[in-house]
């Protein structure tokens, strides 16, 4: 087996530390990527929340914002915290964890 001089060796630590540098920073954006988190407001009005909106709060993606939308459609705008757990995949747990970032305002836009 041939062995390689200093020089070449250096040559090769080189090339594969640019190699593996280069397999580093493409993969970078990827490793970059953060779940999205809830914008800087006070609270969201439960009553005119579109689903984009909705899918940002915690644990409420886009199968259940569509269900909280469509009972709202159904039944009306939600007058308490309570009333949230008429959604299926709403019970106690979820309304205490998401209850200090609502509003239930009704109002015009509601209708």
């Amino acid at each position: 087996m041939p062995t390689l001089r200093s020089s070449d060796r250096i040559a090769l630590g080189v090339f594969l530390g640019i190699g593996l540098l280069f397999i580093l920073i493409s993969a970078l954006p990827n490793a970059l990527t953060f779940p999205p988190v809830l914008p800087f407001v006070d609270q969201v009005n439960i009553n005119i929340a579109d689903l984009d909106t909705l899918q940002l709060l915690p644990g409420v993606g886009p199968v259940l914002a569509q269900r909280i939308v469509d009972d709202r459609q159904e039944n009306g705008p939600y007058q308490s915290a309570s009333d949230l757990q008429r959604v299926n995949g709403i019970g106690p747990k979820t309304v205490e964890k998401l209850l200090s970032l609502l509003r239930f305002f009704p109002s015009e836009e509601a209708k």
